[in-house]
């Protein structure tokens, strides 16, 4: 069910009252489950460049990557995402970096000089959000929202 903006209406009888809401509160809890975080582990082959949604992260709206390396890697794609995905990726180790790239194929727009890599420590979180991507083709490109890095 859609939520509707003429259902109920003013004169449902209070009887109908508990069934709406159910399906109210029903709806709600689905609208809710494609935007609730998901935790995933996530250890990147040394030399890699790219992530896959779907394979390596979940296609859902909002999820948190402990992330670390069996080696060296610079990610400067992921591949698949749909527009508004948030990925916030927690460094478990100082194996990751990102390059920065263009706005289009899958590529990380970071918030700092173009083609620059930014090199991740332990402790450190960068969030990305996709812009543009459908899901299928268009991949769009990830946007940096927010970086705290470690100063310990």
């Amino acid at each position: 069910m859609t939520l509707s903006i003429v259902q109920p209406t003013d004169q449902e009888l209070n009887a109908r009252w508990p069934y709406w809401i159910r399906t109210l509160a029903a709806a709600i809890n689905n609208l809710a489950a494609g935007i609730i975080t998901v935790t995933t582990e996530l250890t990147v082959t040394a030399g890699d460049n790219s992530l896959q949604v779907g394979v390596d992260l979940s296609e859902l709206g909002v999820e948190l990557i402990l992330i670390q390396g069996s080696g060296a890697a610079v990610l400067r794609y992921i591949y698949g995402g749909s527009e508004g995905q948030i990925k916030i990726f927690y460094h478990l180790d100082g194996d990751i970096s990102y390059l920065d790239g263009a706005q289009s194929g899958g590529q990380i727009y970071l918030n700092q000089p173009a083609l620059t890599e930014l090199n991740c420590l332990e402790g450190d979180i960068v969030a990305l959000i996709n812009v543009g991507g459908d899901g299928d083709s268009d991949n769009g490109y990830w946007k940096e929202l927010w970086r705290t890095l470690s100063v310990k």
